[in-house]
């Protein structure tokens, strides 16, 4: 019955501490499926970026656009782009811009985790505590099952 409550306990994260900020991977799997592989443009103007070559998608040509309107997400969201799920396209220049979000997100995990009792434990002190614990365990075991016997030898003195 003590491994029934104690249990629980193990699957609960600690306070201070939710799923949403240790997962992190289901958002960077995003970005990373939207972020729009890079494309070699001619460089002589900036202005003939956006005249695109003869065999080239539109994609090349919508490339600039979020240079003209400056870098970041709210540039790039304002476009229209053939991402999956209808989110749209990230060029790699914005790529930093559009994850901050998460490295906000894990300073914050990690804060809180410092932040948790005993994070400044080793190993050797944690597996001394271990041994210690373990040892009174035993001890315990011992004690109830030295009570279990008396019990037993007075409930049989009874009987007679």
């Amino acid at each position: 019955m003590a491994d029934q409550k104690q249990q629980p306990r193990a699957l609960t994260l600690p306070e201070g501490l939710s799923p949403d900020q240790l997962d992190v991977i289901t958002e960077l799997s995003s970005l990373l499926s939207r972020l729009r592989a890079p494309t070699v443009l001619p460089t002589s103007q900036p202005g003939s970026q956006q005249a695109p070559r003869s065999g080239t998608t539109p994609l090349p040509a919508a490339a600039p656009t979020p240079a003209a309107g400056g870098p970041g997400p709210s540039s790039s969201a304002s476009q229209g782009g053939s991402g999956g799920g209808g989110e749209q396209e990230i060029a790699l220049r914005d790529f930093p811009a559009a994850t901050d979000h998460l490295r906000h997100k894990l300073a914050a995990a990690k804060a809180a985790v410092l932040a948790l009792p005993d994070m400044h434990k080793t190993t050797a002190d944690q597996e001394r505590e271990v041994a210690e614990l373990e040892r009174r365990i035993a001890a315990q075991r011992a004690q109830i099952a030295s009570l279990v016997a008396t019990g037993e030898r007075f409930a049989e003195r009874m009987r007679e």
